[in-house]
């Protein structure tokens, strides 16, 4: 929507529009209406557009895209946030990552401290004649207004699994860079470092250790992806060595750890052969 309104605006003059999250209560959903801007209403599964106040305050005015109520006090469902856009000509940035619940975010800054100002939102929609039906549920972990510098995203889950997450880095004019990631973790993070500029592209790179490998392996194995034992301790075994070796020999661990991942195909998974080959693969590249 931010990205819509910009370009419009560049066509027509017409004001760019500056996306904000805020909690759910009904009283702001009005007094942003009583100021000239809609709103959207998020209750569970559903989303509605808030448009009006009646004169005694009493009803805020809707349009349901599913059902023919007109007032929100017909819905009988909790408020659970609301999407703010407000008039600007000014900062339409901001970073977005969107993941599934069981897959945890933490935005750091250069120091390693965790940055002041993200926000967290539960985020799925539900076909209201059959909740079996419904789109996936995602965490929506969002930064409005951040600044130039480089933070980096720390990716874990409970117990060892599969995660996916998707990058959007919103440029102060509102151009956006998605990119998607996915890979296995556990408690032990993934690392990945951003480069964040409100004017001009982001970028965004995993940072692979050894030591990162051997989680990643032991995870593997957990989780049934490595069915041998005996391929397990080979690829961890060079994976340990690799991380004690000097920098000057650790391209050379990283080659022989992908000649063991080819030759133990068989007794390793397809996805999992994949992201290990792509995983070595890109820490290879990034030694001397």
């Amino acid at each position: 929507m931010t990205r819509l309104t910009r370009l419009i605006n560049e066509k027509f003059g017409t004001p760019k529009l500056e996306f904000s999250r805020a909690k759910g209560d009904e009283a702001i959903a009005k007094d942003e209406i009583q100021h000239d801007r809609p709103v959207i209403l998020n209750i569970p599964g559903h989303f509605l557009v808030g448009y009006g106040v009646s004169t005694d305050n009493s009803k805020t005015y809707i349009q349901d895209p599913y059902y023919n109520y007109t007032n929100f006090g017909q819905e009988n469902q909790k408020l659970l946030s609301l999407r703010l856009f407000r008039p600007s000509f000014t900062d339409l940035s901001y970073i977005l990552v969107t993941h599934p619940p069981e897959v945890h975010i933490a935005l750091k800054d250069s120091a390693g401290k965790l940055v002041d100002g993200v926000e967290d939102a539960f985020e799925q929609v539900v076909d209201r004649t059959d909740s079996s039906q419904h789109t996936p549920t995602l965490i929506e972990t969002l930064l409005p207004k951040p600044n130039d510098g480089t933070y980096s995203l720390e990716i874990q889950r409970n117990s060892p699994g599969p995660y996916t997450f998707s990058l959007l880095s919103y440029e102060k004019t509102a151009e956006v860079m998605q990119q998607d990631f996915s890979g296995f973790v556990s408690n032990v993070p993934a690392m990945f470092q951003l480069k964040y500029q409100k004017i001009g592209p982001s970028s965004i790179t995993q940072q692979i250790t050894f030591s990162q490998i051997r989680s990643d392996l032991k995870n593997l194995k957990d989780i049934g992806h490595i069915r041998s034992s005996l391929t397990y301790l080979r690829l961890d075994d060079l994976a340990r060595y690799g991380e004690a070796a000097p920098l000057s020999r650790q391209r050379r661990y990283a080659a022989l750890l992908l000649g063991q991942i080819l030759a133990s195909s068989s007794s390793i998974s397809a996805e999992g052969s994949t992201f290990l080959t792509q995983e070595v693969t890109t820490l290879k590249n990034s030694l001397i």
